[in-house]
């Protein structure tokens, strides 16, 4: 039996659909990651019970960005055709968003605007619906990937529409 989701599956669903809908209008292609406070600690168990400035750097706790990268690289969303790969990082330990562009995307939105976008979801972060943010992050990029990215032909969508927990 394997570890119980934070998300029903009705939400699953639900964010599966508005990521599908929104991918048919652009070509990016786009990931919802939910990084629990558990996920966290079960990965570090040493960090319940030790201060974190007596642990050796390796293993001291990264930063929501950190994180973030090493989810990026580890779920290889750099190897999309156009390198067009958005991952919507949400930390519950944290409280937190992060946006991620591949290549392609930030060549034309500049970080500072991705990170705005970020500090905006992550100010309206509920910790009882984090699931919400989600579906705020999605509202919140579609217009400028909308207009910057429109889907063409060969739309294909590469990367799984799936929640990463």
């Amino acid at each position: 039996m394997g570890r119980k989701s934070f998300f029903a599956d009705v939400f699953r669903n639900r964010l599966e659909s508005a990521i599908s809908e929104l991918e048919r209008k652009t070509s990016v292609e786009i990931v919802p990651v939910f990084e629990s406070s558990t996920s966290y600690f079960l990965k570090y168990p040493i960090l319940f019970f030790w201060p974190p400035c007596f642990l050796p750097s390796w293993l001291r706790p990264k930063s929501v960005a950190g994180r973030a990268r090493d989810i990026f690289i580890r779920l290889e969303l750099f190897k999309t055709t156009h390198r067009n790969a958005l991952m919507i990082f949400i930390s519950q330990i944290d409280k937190s968003v992060y946006l991620l562009a591949d290549e392609m995307l930030e060549k034309k939105i500049p970080a500072v605007e991705w990170e705005s976008m970020a500090q905006k979801l992550a100010h309206d972060f509920n910790a009882d619906k984090p699931g919400d943010s989600f579906f705020e992050a999605l509202e919140t990029v579609a217009p400028r990937i909308v207009e910057l990215f429109p889907s063409d032909e060969s739309n294909e969508n590469e990367l799984s529409d799936k929640l990463v927990e």
